[in-house]
């Protein structure tokens, strides 16, 4: 979840009731608007306003609200293999949030739908719910992080957890992603992906 106060608020109305005990909640920070343009920030002093108002590629500084206890666990996002060894250096990253589907895999795709529609149909799913049980079939290690706007959405991606695919069904979800180069990007202009988000060396930031 990103930390924003709408996102805080919404989470809040949905979990009323719920036993605090019951619920962690992951978070992630590093943009912020200014004059009205969305724009990539990793300072200290953004990272901790950010979470007192509740992390970020800072790590020395997340390990300090690790230590203080007012974060349990640091991850990344879209985080170049560089960027990954450079901050587990510091402290341990936990998990780290790639965009990782059918469709965007940085590298294939071709007219998709039909034919997983098609095996979709012969699992008795909905295409969204193969492509979430492909994510989750890559491994334990691996967690789907599906976008939900509604209840319904909520229960289908639920729904998607007791699609079974065997090792044939994989491949074959392998051979309709890897037809065809993907077109256009993921993003718009200004904003990374792991493959161009190296962060800059620590002896360039200011401090304040």
């Amino acid at each position: 979840m990103a930390l924003t106060p709408t996102n805080y608020s919404s989470a809040r109305c949905a979990l009323k009731g719920v036993p605090r005990v019951k619920v962690e909640t992951a978070s992630k920070c590093g943009f912020k608007t200014v004059d009205g343009n969305r724009v990539v920030c990793g300072e200290p002093a953004y990272v901790r306003a950010t979470v007192a108002g509740s992390l970020n590629r800072l790590i020395g500084e997340l390990k300090k609200l690790v230590e203080e206890g007012k974060v349990k666990y640091i991850g990344l996002f879209e985080a170049s293999p560089s960027t990954l060894r450079r901050a587990h250096a510091v402290h341990p990253i936990t998990a780290v949030q790639l965009e990782w589907s059918l469709r965007s895999r940085d590298v294939k795709e071709e007219k998709l739908f039909d034919r997983v529609n098609a095996m979709a149909s012969k699992k008795g799913c909905t295409p969204s719910q193969l492509a979430l049980s492909w994510v989750h079939h890559q491994g334990n290690d691996v967690c789907p992080i599906p976008g939900t706007t509604k209840i319904e959405n909520l229960e289908q991606n639920i729904g998607a957890l007791s699609v079974e695919l065997s090792t044939e069904d994989m491949a074959e979800l392998e051979s309709i992603a890897s037809a065809d180069p993907v077109k256009g990007d993921r993003y718009g202009p200004g904003i990374t992906t792991w493959q161009n988000s190296d962060t800059p060396p620590l002896s360039t930031w200011k401090t304040a």
